[in-house]
């Protein structure tokens, strides 16, 4: 068309306009075509991003999930989505586990697969129509949550088929961790776990019974010189107007206290002396004996 307008200038001047409205077409074209090749190659680089780079897992979080988004989708898929959590106790993940009998060493050898839906149950955080409460208690015993399990067939055809980590549990038997969700699957509900048994209130226990000895008694009579220096009276012959002090001691070597009277005859003494002090005792003359009480 450029080439056809030109070789008709000579013959008609007036298509000298046309000449002009058609170059500026021309480069109108141009930028748009510019414009058509700069898109392309963002499509481009924005296809190679999806062709190289992982997908992110596309779940949507939900309330009764035990795990928020579950585990991965695809390539994005991870057992350990579940198992950081788990041993983070995350919402009393663990609790929930343990709780129902499953132990870690049964959840580390569950392997990935698909199970049907038939007659199977569902574990999740919300009560709906049909659950069943199960109690999560701590290590301590103590309740720290509670959920709820109910048939999957609430949400899934009985022939459907879901994918999960399956594996097998003492307790429980058979059972399943969603890929979708992270909830808990199994044919039956566990007893649920007893609270501690609470503490035996101390028994009062009488005191040992102390047996205390009865009391014994001894009796010592000691007799000193006074006038030659309290010697031993029984060593050394009394002189006339020598002064003899007589002592009796009394000395109880058992355990029960006793009220001892004291009596000591010194008829015989009085034959060759004179009674001059009674230290605190009383003398009794028809008996020729002295008295007092320790």
């Amino acid at each position: 068309m450029f080439r056809k307008i030109v070789s008709q200038l000579s013959f008609s001047p007036a298509l000298v306009a046309q000449l002009g409205f058609y170059a500026k077409r021309l480069r109108k074209e141009q930028a748009t075509r510019r414009m058509g090749l700069v898109f392309v190659a963002l499509a481009l680089v924005v296809q190679s991003l999806v062709v190289f780079q992982a997908p992110t897992p596309a779940n949507a979080s939900n309330s009764n999930d035990f795990v928020p988004g579950g585990l991965g989708i695809g390539s994005a898929r991870s057992f350990d989505n579940f198992m950081r959590p788990y041993d983070a106790n995350a919402n009393n993940l663990k609790d929930i586990f343990n709780s129902a009998g499953i132990t870690r060493e049964e959840i580390t050898s569950t392997r990935f697969g698909q199970f049907v839906v038939g007659n199977k149950l569902s574990w999740g955080r919300e009560n709906r129509p049909g659950s069943t409460t199960f109690p999560v208690r701590d290590a301590a015993g103590n309740q720290v949550n509670t959920v709820f399990a109910r048939p999957l067939t609430q949400f899934a055809g009985a022939g459907d088929s879901y994918y999960a980590y399956i594996g097998h549990s003492a307790k429980v038997g058979w059972f399943a961790i969603l890929q979708i969700c992270g909830n808990l699957v199994t044919d039956i509900v566990p007893p649920p776990p007893q609270p501690p048994t609470p503490p035996k209130p101390p028994i009062d226990t009488p005191p040992p019974k102390v047996v205390i000895p009865p009391a014994k008694i001894g009796f010592t009579k000691t007799a000193k010189n006074v006038s030659q220096g309290n010697v031993d009276a029984t060593k050394v012959a009394a002189k006339e107007n020598d002064k003899i002090t007589f002592t009796l001691t009394v000395k109880n070597t058992g355990g029960m206290p006793e009220k001892v009277e004291l009596q000591d005859y010194i008829g015989d003494t009085l034959e060759y002396s004179t009674l001059t002090d009674k230290g605190g005792g009383t003398y009794n003359e028809q008996k020729r004996s002295c008295h007092g009480q320790a």
